[in-house]
This record gives structure tokens, C-alpha cells and sequence, in this order.
């Protein structure tokens, strides 16, 4: 949305809402002319005055300043975005701050972000590769234990989506040494 786009959308809402420059400016405490102004001449406006409409529209202030292209439009929607929704919201608030921290930090690793390692790939091979033949699932511990030692002493930004990373590839691990020990007869 340009500029002239933003404050078309602007005026047809202050239309369609019954509302004026003024009672925006009035109702958010800024001065005369503080929306006025920028909205007659067309130029940016300022988070001050962002805040000012979502305040008047009762909307997300983040709406407006996605409108206003002061901040990073929404990627489009996602057909998993709605399993995600109900999850979230039946978890308690602690584990919505997990889980948040864990999508961050997923989505850094997918950019290449801080550690420059892609999240949801083994990026330890060479420690997988290096266990022996009939691994034990408390070697196998062991290993991982060492592993998250050695991550959380890097102290990076995606400490959350390696530490997912490695527990996934842990519990297919042990999964698999499990089957392979209760196939395997007692001596």
C-alpha cells in the first residue's frame, strides 16, 4: 500500500466510522493538526499517528503500521496456521512463551540467522556418525547430554531451534535403539 494508498484507506474509514481528524487527534491527546496535516499532504505518517488510528478504529496498531509499510508486511497465510492457532491457545502462557521462543527460533535458522545452521538438519552429523554399532539408548543420552552442554556454552540466538533440532533427531534415535533392543533376545 503506498502512501496515497494508506491515507485513501484513512479517509474512507474516518468516513465509514463517523469519525474526523480532529477526534483522532483529540481522543489519542496529540495536537491539532498532528493527523490532519500528514493526511492532507500525503506524506508518511509517524507511529505517533499510526497509534492514533488503530486507537480510533479500534484495530491493532501493528494493522496500521502494516498499511502504513512502517513495519513488514504479514507473509501469506499458511493452511497449518489453524491447527497452530488451537494449539497455542490451549496451552498455559508459559508454554505459549516456549513455544513462540521455539518458532523464532526455527525461523532464524531457516534464514540462515545466528549459527548460521539451518534448522530441522542434522547439524551434527559427525557426533551421529561417530556412535558405534549397537549403541545403547544410555549412550546414546550421553551423546545428546554433551551436545546440549556444547550448545547452550555457543549462548546463540537460535539456541531454542537447534535444541528442537536435536531432540527430534534424539527421539527418532531412541526409537530406533529401542525397537532394535526389544528385538534383540535376552542373554
Amino acid at each position: 500500500m503506498s502512501t496515497l494508498d494508506f491515507w485513501d484507506w484513512v479517509d474512507a474509514e474516518i468516513d465509514r466510522r463517523g469519525l474526523s481528524y480532529y477526534r483522532i487527534e483529540m481522543d489519542a491527546g496529540l495536537s491539532n493538526a498532528a493527523v490532519s496535516r500528514p493526511a492532507r499532504n500525503r506524506t508518511q505518517p509517524t507511529l505517533a499517528v499510526c497509534k492514533a488510528i488503530a486507537l480510533a478504529f479500534e484495530i491493532a496498531p501493528e494493522d496500521v503500521l502494516r498499511k502504513a509499510r512502517l513495519i513488514d508486511p504479514l507473509p501469506p497465510p499458511v493452511r497449518e496456521e489453524e491447527e497452530a492457532i488451537k494449539l497455542l491457545r490451549a496451552l498455559s502462557p508459559q508454554a505459549r512463551q516456549s513455544a513462540l521462543a521455539m518458532l523464532k527460533g526455527l525461523r532464524e535458522g531457516e534464514r540462515g540467522g545466528p549459527g548460521g545452521r539451518p534448522a530441522g538438519r542434522d547439524w551434527f552429523p559427525e557426533t551421529m556418525a561417530a556412535l558405534p554399532e549397537g549403541v545403547t539408548q544410555a549412550q546414546l543420552r550421553d551423546v545428546v547430554m554433551a551436545e546440549i552442554r556444547r550448545i547452550v556454552d555457543e549462548d546463540s540466538a537460535d539456541d531454542v531451534a537447534v535444541l528442537a533440532s536435536l531432540f527430534q533427531q534424539y527421539a527418532s534415535l531412541r526409537k530406533a535403539i529401542q525397537k532394535q533392543e526389544e528385538a534383540e533376545p535376552a542373554n
